[in-house]
């Protein structure tokens, strides 16, 4: 894997005003007379009250939200054009860290919440134990932790991180460590379906036994987050279906490892060693190849 320079700095930004309101405000005015609509909101209500009870309060009070029957849009099916991939950007923190964020984009996974890929992907990629990829790179004294998952997703869209936090040494060994990376990947793209299923039934099991155990979370995290599920998963599910494993599917873990390349590759690179790469704040960004 080697690298070379494209230099781009970005400019900082100014807010411009408009008969004393800023743009923002002007925009965020626009943006809530379009979308501000009850029929693609989600409500819920946490309570010791009778459900009967709630009811009431809940028709009381949210009946005059209006209806403009809006219809939730379609975003473009990617995130970056080809020319924002095979690039990595230099990035300069505030605090001193020194980190590696390996990007890719895919298709929206929403629609696999039976079979939860992406965890399995994160599940592996993102483990401690002895042959992972954190136990090799702290062997090498490249690295102290790295997580794995999903970073963003839409209805049409999802992005998948890897993010590694390193030492000095790595820092000056960066394009080792993202080789290593691409190694494992590798592994597990070489995986047999049996591998897969013994993994996927592993996770299936400690996913029941949480969810059989689950402790009461903070009652404002609860609800919030159980109203944005509403938006993604069949009713009788919203409580489950981001908990549980339902069904093992191959085919679906084999198609998104395919997206995990250099050519569907950004990577960030935080480091203050770039201060003194540019005027403006805060990247540079380089091509991958």
């Amino acid at each position: 894997m080697s690298f070379f320079n494209t230099k781009t700095s970005v400019i900082a930004k100014s807010t411009i005003k408009i008969k004393g309101r800023s743009i923002k405000k002007v925009e965020l005015s626009k943006f809530h007379a379009k979308w501000y609509s009850a029929n693609i909101m989600r409500l819920v209500v946490l309570g010791k009250e009778s459900l009967d009870e709630l009811e009431i309060w809940v028709t009381n009070l949210f009946t005059s939200v209006r209806n403009i029957n809006v219809t939730i849009p379609k975003y473009r099916s990617v995130l970056f054009d080809s020319e924002q991939l095979q690039k990595y950007y230099h990035i300069v923190p505030i605090k001193d860290l020194k980190s590696v964020s390996l990007i890719f984009q895919m298709p929206s996974v929403d629609s696999y919440w039976e079979t939860k890929p992406i965890s399995l992907l994160g599940h592996l990629i993102g483990h401690e134990s002895e042959g992972s990829i954190l136990s090799y790179l702290k062997k090498r004294g490249f690295a102290t932790s790295l997580s794995a998952g999903l970073h963003d997703h839409s209805n049409s869209f999802s992005i998948f991180g890897i993010s590694v936090e390193l030492t000095d040494e790595g820092m000056k060994n960066i394009n080792e460590v993202i080789e290593i990376i691409f190694n494992y990947i590798e592994i597990m793209k070489n995986a047999t379906e049996n591998d897969w299923r013994r993994i996927y039934e592993e996770e299936k099991a400690i996913a029941e036994s949480k969810w059989r155990f689950l402790s009461k979370s903070d009652v404002s995290d609860y609800t919030s987050t159980l109203a944005s599920q509403m938006q993604i998963y069949p009713a009788k599910q919203t409580i489950s279906a981001a908990k549980l494993y339902i069904k093992f599917d191959y085919q679906i873990i084999k198609n998104l490892l395919n997206y995990l390349t250099v050519g569907n590759l950004r990577i960030n690179v935080i480091s203050r060693d770039f201060a003194n790469e540019t005027d403006t704040p805060l990247q540079k960004q380089e091509e991958v190849t």
